[in-house]
């Protein structure tokens, strides 16, 4: 995206095919999971939940017909382990495009189990089946509310596989369910989309660039990147 008061972004340069990003100017870019994409069409869907914070966020407030996205990846890709007896998939709003893409492609035997945190009943996306929503509730972090949901609905007993995503504190606070519920390092996916204010404190920002350093470490070794 460009700069406040740029039009023209600063873009990544392609050579022996990888992506080598300048660090001066350093781009401003985020990454996001394609919520839909008709390449007969040529149109790509791209979910934005608005924190009143973060250049995506106020990109997408303003953006208008014409505005202009410079697009480059896949950067990830999740590959879901062979011989888990059970799948289960948790975030907040932000983790909605991940979430849909896994209800909506998935065509395997294996339950799965999917929890979403929305504000209401109104966020509720009823086009994707089988999912659980969770509401926020007044004077109850929204880590607490979904972990609570999680760890009550979730399968006891067999290996499961376990994707979570979305704030920071929801993924530190759903970590700690997942070794109550029993799931092994290798079999655990999980990715801090974003920080609230009460999370971006220097040690809190310290703990999540640590956690994100060892998941992509596991993920390479497990092949998914």
């Amino acid at each position: 995206m460009p700069e406040p008061g740029s039009d023209t972004p600063a873009l990544p340069e392609q050579h022996d095919g990888h992506l080598h990003w300048p660090r001066k100017p350093a781009p401003v870019a985020r990454a996001y999971t394609v919520r839909r994409f008709d390449p007969v069409a040529g149109e790509l869907d791209l979910d934005f939940v608005l924190h009143g914070h973060g250049p995506a966020g106020n990109w997408a407030r303003t953006a208008e017909p014409g505005s202009v996205l410079h697009l480059a990846g896949p950067k990830v890709a999740i590959i879901p382990p062979q011989g888990a007896d059970w799948w289960l998939l948790a975030g907040d709003e932000t983790a909605l495009p991940a979430l849909g893409r896994f209800v909506e492609t998935y065509g395997g035997t294996v339950p799965m189990h999917v929890f979403a945190l929305v504000d209401g009943p109104q966020e509720e996306q009823s086009d994707l089946a089988g999912v659980t929503w969770v509401h926020s509730r007044p004077g109850v972090s929204d880590a607490t509310v979904l972990a609570e949901a999680v760890e009550s609905g979730a399968p006891r007993g067999g290996e499961g596989w376990m994707w979570i995503a979305g704030e920071a504190s929801i993924v530190k606070e759903l970590r700690a369910v997942s070794k109550r519920l029993g799931i092994a390092k290798p079999m655990l996916d999980a990715s801090g989309y974003w920080r609230s204010p009460e999370s971006d404190r220097p040690l809190a920002r310290l703990r999540l660039l640590r956690e994100q350093a060892v998941e992509t470490l596991e993920a390479r070794r497990r092949g998914t990147t």
